[in-house]
């Protein structure tokens, strides 16, 4: 496969994407589909398979029907098949659509990773995320390519050992067969910076090995090396990325941490830097700690909790609590709960959702 390098499109505005309608022109033509965000792909006219026996010679032979069109009637966008909502989403309430951006939010230490995997766990083996919003889509379990850069891989490791225990057989085997990882296995931990000309090959290259249908990278400031958070035109290459695999058909989840003013905000606002980050995202999961009702982060039992709230683009979704506490036949594991808003007196009273060392919160 012909794999051109980023520069060869970065000029055009459009680009037409006319392979052969048979498996390597799938193949070829969803790399290039992921490569430039302004791509349409096109199919040889009459159901031809090759475009050399369509008859076809330039692009006035190509009827509008194969995609070249690009203004639609009222009439016509309502009686087109877009999907169920089942379809469209991967949970209810609308809080992670397919193909769609969310972000998980909150000041450093927040469980933010903790949440995160939690909605690996649930994508990879086609259940409730939380135990509280139910899994939707009917084509089942999706899989999930993670890039995480802040976890030492033996730490990483540990982490899985812990969400294993927890697990029915069936349900780690699910989730280790869908999830995987970019890095770690070579024992490195990851690297990734905007500021390498091939950052966005490296991530398309891990997509294509991975067959992935979410994309999920934590945290984001890992990436933005020399970047300034604060200017919309220095993060555009990253958040230009993340629109760029939407367009492909794959969903973006991101954590991302608040900046320094804000720091324990239920306020999607309170993220570092550019409003972007709030404004691109179709869901935002805002982890916060309330000191009223919740216990002190320094307390002798090594509990910790937050509650998190949703901001959707497109639904309504009750928050929930997470509680984080000593294992209790391993100290060096956390065990890990999701339960009703602590908005009153901190109770908790929900379905475990893993295990994790607490140097991983």
């Amino acid at each position: 496969l012909y794999d051109p390098p980023e520069d060869d499109f970065s000029a055009y505005p459009r680009v037409l994407v006319a392979l052969d309608n048979d498996d390597p022109g799938e193949t070829g033509s969803s790399a290039l589909l992921l490569r430039h965000r302004g791509s349409v792909r096109i199919y040889p006219p009459d159901g031809a398979v090759d475009w050399c026996e369509s008859g076809a010679t330039e692009i006035g032979d190509v009827p509008e029907s194969v995609g070249l069109r690009t203004v639609y009637s009222v009439a016509e966008i309502a009686s087109t098949d877009f999907g169920t909502e089942e379809e469209n989403n991967w949970f209810a309430n609308g809080i992670i659509p397919v193909g769609g951006e969310i972000v998980v939010h909150g000041k450093m230490k927040s469980l933010k990773s903790v949440i995160v995997m939690e909605m690996a766990r649930a994508i990879t083996t086609a259940t409730p995320f939380a135990g509280y919003v139910p899994f939707l889509r009917p084509q089942g379990a999706g899989r999930v390519l993670l890039f995480q850069f802040e976890i030492p891989p033996w730490q990483f490791q540990q982490r899985l050992v812990g969400m294993r225990r927890v697990m029915g057989g069936a349900e780690w085997e699910a989730f280790s067969e869908n999830l995987s990882v970019f890095g770690v296995g070579d024992k490195k931990l990851p690297r990734l910076k905007i500021s390498d000309p091939s950052y966005r090959a490296i991530i398309l290259r891990a997509i294509e090995e991975s067959k992935c249908d979410v994309v999920i990278f934590d945290p984001i400031q890992k990436m933005t090396g020399g970047a300034d958070l604060a200017k919309a035109h220095e993060i555009d290459p990253l958040l230009d990325t993340f629109n760029m695999l939407q367009s492909g058909g794959l969903t973006v989840i991101y954590s991302h941490h608040n900046n320094k003013a804000e720091r324990d905000v239920r306020d999607a606002y309170g993220m570092s830097g550019s409003q972007r980050f709030g404004a691109d995202a179709d869901s935002i999961c805002s982890v916060y700690h309330d000191a009223k009702n919740m216990i002190d982060d320094h307390n002798p039992g090594g509990i910790k909790q937050r509650n998190l709230v949703w901001e959707l683009r497109n639904g309504i979704c009750a928050g929930r609590s997470i509680t984080a506490t000593p294992d209790l036949t391993d100290p060096d594991f956390m065990h890990v709960e999701y339960g009703e808003p602590l908005y009153g007196a901190p109770v908790v009273t929900s379905t475990t959702s893993g295990t994790v060392p607490p140097s991983l919160m």
